[in-house]
């Protein structure tokens, strides 16, 4: 049996979901260089569905909490260039070379986690994309597909052995 209307099912819910994280990222304000945006992708074989993204993708959800160690300063810097972001001193005003503003985020990061405005508890971008509404209809439609294949499949044996449709 080759389940082709199975493939197609996890097809139209592979592109389905991995469009709505892709959506979550942009709305929800972590879109910044687009690496972690173009890592996200889906891959159907046979009966199997696959949703591939980097490992921002599971920070972002969950957020991070405090660290062991601090954070790359480099790839902080590069958040803040793709984010037009550019650090201030509180005191005076002035602004700050973008390497010593990358250190006070590392810091931050280091004793309380990431994303501040989802209360450092990440945003949940994987439980909006793949939502127990999607899980059902995803199911529900696999049943069908599943029942109705393995239905034909089994009349074409029994048709091919002799037996008849009365």
């Amino acid at each position: 049996m080759d389940f082709k209307g199975v493939s197609n099912v996890l097809e139209k819910y592979g592109s389905q979901i991995t469009e709505s994280i892709k959506t979550r990222l942009k709305q929800d304000g972590t879109y910044a260089t687009g690496e972690t945006y173009n890592s996200v992708k889906h891959e159907v074989s046979g009966t199997t569905l696959e949703i591939y993204f980097n490992d921002n993708v599971d920070r972002i959800d969950k957020g991070m909490k405090p660290q062991k160690s601090f954070p790359s300063i480099q790839s902080i810097m590069k958040w803040m260039s793709a984010k037009n972001i550019k650090g201030r001193d509180p005191k005076t005003g002035k602004f700050r070379s973008q390497e010593k503003a990358a250190r006070y985020i590392a810091k931050a990061i280091y004793f309380k986690g990431t994303i501040k405005r989802f209360g450092y508890s990440g945003t949940g971008v994987l439980d909006f994309a793949f939502g127990e509404k999607i899980q059902k209809r995803l199911l529900d439609e696999l049943s069908v597909a599943f029942v109705k294949e393995a239905s034909d499949e089994l009349l074409n044996t029994l048709l091919k052995n002799g037996f008849t449709r009365k």
